[in-house]
């Protein structure tokens, strides 16, 4: 039987995909940056893995117009861990041994990329609430850069309003940001994140 692939491709303009490889079956799945989605989820799998701890995290989302709900669980076994995918709704599971370092190094390069992304910071984690206080004004600059661009990605437009002072993150973004990287970084969730 062929082992577990996990891929992990790209981040698109907010989206990071993975594909998941055996025995001839591929199943593709991408979160996405809202303050509901995965990434502390993806943390504290890590934090998990790094501990040698238990640790299980049922996910949700929508590809390719699927809706798809997994549970990952990850299992300490010595210096390696178990980790099994199970995809509800297919009633199919995957499951590998992997090295702890492997595993753990994987979230880190998804982490460290999220960080070198070019739409970082404005893209993340806030794609959908880059405007300031007055959330009005924030879908009138963002739809006329629209407008004025329609070849550009969502992450070009919010990059634009920012970095031209037309939009400025609202304080409790600010704050949120600032614990969004220290996670990121320091492979903690933050207390009181969700």
């Amino acid at each position: 039987m062929d082992k577990l692939k996990i891929l992990y491709d790209s981040i698109d303009c907010g989206s990071v995909e993975f594909h998941l490889i055996k025995n001839g079956k591929t199943f593709k799945f991408a979160f996405d940056e809202l303050l509901s989605d995965p990434f502390p989820q993806l943390v504290n799998l890590l934090v998990h893995v790094q501990r040698g701890e238990a640790c299980t995290e049922g996910l949700g989302d929508t590809y390719d117009d699927r809706i798809i709900v997994l549970k990952i669980s990850v299992q300490p076994d010595g210096d390696k861990v178990v980790l099994r995918v199970e995809l509800i709704k297919e009633k199919f599971l995957l499951e590998e041994i992997y090295p702890r370092e492997e595993l753990v190094a994987m979230f880190k390069k998804i982490f460290d990329d999220l960080l070198n992304d070019k739409y970082f910071p404005y893209s993340y984690p806030c794609f959908w609430h880059i405007c300031c206080a007055d959330d009005d004004l924030g879908d009138n600059v963002m739809d006329a850069i629209e407008d004025a661009h329609p070849d550009w990605e969502m992450g070009d437009v919010c990059n634009y309003a920012v970095d031209s002072g037309q939009l400025k993150l609202a304080p409790r973004y600010e704050k949120y940001l600032e614990h969004y990287k220290k996670m990121l970084m320091d492979f903690v969730i933050p207390d009181k994140w969700v």
